[in-house]
């Protein structure tokens, strides 16, 4: 069995320096860094570190981007299902301070033209896949494979980063929601749900399961850099729930979060956690 991740990929460019520039400012970065992200391709890349076959429904297209995010995940053992569409790939740039706060701005999939899906290749997607995690970016697809996975009895995870127009579509077809502060939780019904989660950075993730609140503590630690951390979050949880009860699986998978920021860049916390999963 494998797990799903369907949504946005990026190229991000990241910086990492005191502070972000003001207008109209320059400032000097002591260090960059060119990697994949997006919230999809990063839970993707967190699901397959902990040993769980993954596949990633994503628009990567053509061109020297598109190549270099597939060069990328194929090093993780992402299996890519690129779903054709026009334009380059999103380029996301990202400064990272000295307190690990991050700064980003991204184009996202706005203004791509993505191919329509048929049933018949996302009955194929869907094929010995334990769960569904989809982000809201790539909704003309998402929805339909929500509402097939529905129909199978496949749970489906909603990472809800930031609230996006026409959201609402998705969340019928949705067995976990789990959202951040930036997202309106009043969205969400959380008597429709198996669970619905909202996390607050380093505060607790209040979660309401089985009719009742419950708060989770995020692990505190020495943060030097939060980009990627509801990814993981997400990609955690996904990888964790077909093995665990939903409280459980958030409550690792919150641990696995905090951990991330503990070390600059992505990359560097995801071939330890390859690395720990490999030694186990």
């Amino acid at each position: 069995m494998c797990v799903l991740m369907c949504g946005l990929t990026t190229i991000d460019i990241s910086h990492y320096g005191s502070r972000p520039p003001r207008p109209n400012e320059k400032v000097a970065a002591r260090s960059s860094a060119v990697d994949v992200g997006g919230p999809a391709a990063n839970a993707a890349r967190v699901a397959a570190c902990l040993g769980v076959p993954t596949r990633l429904a994503t628009c990567l297209g053509d061109g020297v981007l598109a190549d270099l995010a597939r060069n990328i995940l194929t090093q993780y053992h992402v299996h890519v299902l690129d779903i054709p569409g026009d334009d380059p790939l999103p380029i996301s740039s990202i400064f990272v301070d000295d307190s690990g706060q991050r700064t980003v701005s991204s184009a996202n999939n706005a203004g791509r033209t993505i191919a329509p899906i048929d049933d018949e290749q996302l009955d194929m997607w869907l094929t010995d896949v334990s769960a569904v995690c989809v982000d809201a970016h790539l909704l003309d697809i998402q929805v339909p494979l929500a509402r097939q996975a529905q129909r199978r009895g496949i749970p489906v995870v909603f990472d809800g980063g930031s609230d996006k127009p026409g959201t609402s579509r998705l969340l019928p077809y949705i067995s976990h929601a789990i959202v951040s502060a930036d997202f309106s939780f009043s969205h969400l019904n959380p008597a429709d749900y198996a669970l619905a989660a909202q996390s607050h950075g380093d505060g607790p993730i209040q979660a309401y399961y089985a009719g009742q609140l419950t708060e989770i503590s995020v692990p505190r630690v020495s943060v030097r850099d939060t980009l990627g951390a509801g990814d993981v979050l997400h990609g955690a949880f996904t990888a964790l729930l077909p093995r665990h009860d939903a409280l459980t699986a958030l409550r690792q998978a919150a641990s696995y979060a905090s951990e991330s920021t503990t070390l600059l860049g992505l990359p560097s916390w995801l071939h330890t956690l390859r690395a720990k999963h490999n030694k186990d």
